[in-house]
Protein backbone atom coordinates (compact mmCIF):
# COMPACT_ATOMS: atom_id res chain seq x y z
CA UNK A 1 0.00 0.00 0.00
CA UNK A 2 1.18 3.74 -0.62
CA UNK A 3 -0.65 6.66 0.34
CA UNK A 4 -0.81 8.75 3.69
CA UNK A 5 -0.79 8.19 7.18
CA UNK A 6 -2.66 10.30 9.85
CA UNK A 7 -0.79 10.76 13.37
CA UNK A 8 -1.83 12.61 16.33
CA UNK A 9 0.02 16.15 16.65
CA UNK A 10 -1.03 19.33 18.07
CA UNK A 11 -3.00 20.34 15.74
CA UNK A 12 -5.37 17.84 15.99
CA UNK A 13 -4.01 15.97 13.24
CA UNK A 14 -1.00 15.61 10.42
CA UNK A 15 -0.74 13.61 7.42
CA UNK A 16 2.66 12.53 5.83
CA UNK A 17 3.47 10.48 2.47
CA UNK A 18 3.61 6.72 3.69
CA UNK A 19 3.56 2.92 2.87
CA UNK A 20 2.64 -0.21 4.32
CA UNK A 21 1.26 -3.45 4.38
CA UNK A 22 -1.75 -5.41 4.50
CA UNK A 23 -2.23 -8.72 6.33
CA UNK A 24 -4.40 -11.50 4.43
CA UNK A 25 -7.18 -10.36 6.68
CA UNK A 26 -6.62 -6.66 4.97
CA UNK A 27 -5.24 -5.37 8.78
CA UNK A 28 -2.79 -2.73 8.48
CA UNK A 29 1.06 -4.00 8.98
CA UNK A 30 3.44 -1.22 9.63
CA UNK A 31 6.75 -1.96 10.39
CA UNK A 32 7.93 1.61 10.54
CA UNK A 33 5.67 3.33 13.05
CA UNK A 34 4.70 2.29 16.90
CA UNK A 35 1.52 0.34 17.14
CA UNK A 36 -1.52 2.53 17.31
CA UNK A 37 0.43 5.28 16.37
CA UNK A 38 -1.56 6.00 13.09
CA UNK A 39 -4.89 7.07 13.55
CA UNK A 40 -5.73 6.39 9.76
CA UNK A 41 -4.54 5.47 6.66
CA UNK A 42 -5.71 6.33 3.07
CA UNK A 43 -3.81 4.41 0.07
CA UNK A 44 -3.56 2.43 -2.86
CA UNK A 45 -3.17 -1.54 -2.81
CA UNK A 46 -0.22 -1.73 -5.89
CA UNK A 47 0.14 -4.69 -7.24
CA UNK A 48 3.67 -6.70 -7.22
CA UNK A 49 4.51 -6.47 -10.76
CA UNK A 50 3.93 -2.65 -10.95
CA UNK A 51 6.25 -1.97 -8.16
CA UNK A 52 8.87 -3.41 -9.70
CA UNK A 53 8.34 -1.87 -12.83
CA UNK A 54 8.40 1.68 -11.38
CA UNK A 55 11.84 0.26 -8.91
CA UNK A 56 13.69 -0.20 -11.91
CA UNK A 57 12.57 3.07 -13.48
CA UNK A 58 12.57 5.73 -10.92
CA UNK A 59 15.65 3.61 -8.52
CA UNK A 60 13.84 4.32 -5.40
CA UNK A 61 10.89 2.23 -3.39
CA UNK A 62 8.50 5.08 -3.49
CA UNK A 63 5.87 4.02 -6.17
CA UNK A 64 3.54 7.26 -6.25
CA UNK A 65 5.08 10.13 -4.37
CA UNK A 66 8.47 10.88 -2.82
CA UNK A 67 11.06 9.21 -1.35
CA UNK A 68 12.76 10.69 2.22
CA UNK A 69 16.05 8.82 1.08
CA UNK A 70 16.16 9.71 -2.82
CA UNK A 71 13.86 13.53 -2.43
CA UNK A 72 15.78 14.63 -5.41
CA UNK A 73 13.49 11.63 -7.91
CA UNK A 74 10.38 13.47 -6.46
CA UNK A 75 6.70 12.04 -7.05
CA UNK A 76 5.93 10.27 -9.88
CA UNK A 77 4.54 12.60 -12.39
CA UNK A 78 4.39 10.61 -15.27
CA UNK A 79 1.58 8.72 -12.76
CA UNK A 80 -0.27 11.15 -11.63
CA UNK A 81 -0.68 12.65 -14.66
CA UNK A 82 -1.48 9.58 -16.84
CA UNK A 83 -3.14 7.50 -14.19
CA UNK A 84 -2.14 3.84 -13.01
CA UNK A 85 -2.39 0.79 -15.48
CA UNK A 86 -4.55 -1.57 -15.06
CA UNK A 87 -2.35 -4.04 -14.03
CA UNK A 88 -1.05 -1.88 -11.03
CA UNK A 89 -4.54 -2.05 -8.29
CA UNK A 90 -4.32 -5.41 -6.53
CA UNK A 91 -6.88 -5.46 -4.56
CA UNK A 92 -7.11 -7.94 -1.33
CA UNK A 93 -9.12 -11.53 -1.67
CA UNK A 94 -10.97 -9.77 1.63
CA UNK A 95 -12.47 -6.95 -0.54
CA UNK A 96 -13.48 -8.58 -3.43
Amino acid sequence: MEGFVLVPSEIPFSGFEHAWCLTSEGQVADPALPDGWATAYFGVPLSDRFCREQRALRGTDAVLTFDPVKFWEGANTTILRQGLPSYAVSLPEHTV
